[in-house]
């Protein structure tokens, strides 16, 4: 009688025995259009391509906004939430599944400091 040989597979990505993926890690994976217009690298190209705050859109979407007022766009996407009352902190307006600020608007709701 013969014996039935196994066979294990290749170490590679879920197949370790230890179950955490081991193997040899792949490529890096390329970076999101949001992620990149998350840094700050990115807000500061924007103050370098409209120096003063006249020279700015007058309607942006979220990120323009951001980097107009140098914050993170999570916090202006939690400025869009609206409230209890049905109100946003930040006024704005949906086009395409996306947002829409008035830079009027972000002068009212915040002041841009060092500018």
């Amino acid at each position: 009688m013969v014996a039935a040989a196994t066979v294990t597979p290749p170490p590679g990505p879920g197949n370790s025995k230890s179950g955490k993926g081991g193997g040899v890690p792949g490529p890096p994976k390329p970076k999101t259009a949001a992620q990149i217009k998350a840094t700050k690298e990115w807000q500061a190209g924007l103050w370098q391509k409209w120096p003063e705050e006249n020279l700015w859109p007058v309607k942006m979407d979220v990120y323009e906004a951001a980097a107009y007022m140098w914050v993170s766009p999570d916090s202006i996407y939690s400025d869009l939430v609206q409230g209890r009352d049905g109100k946003a902190a930040l006024q704005h307006q949906r086009v395409r599944g996306g947002y829409r600020i008035k830079r009027a608007d972000l002068d009212v709701h915040g002041l841009v400091k060092g500018r």
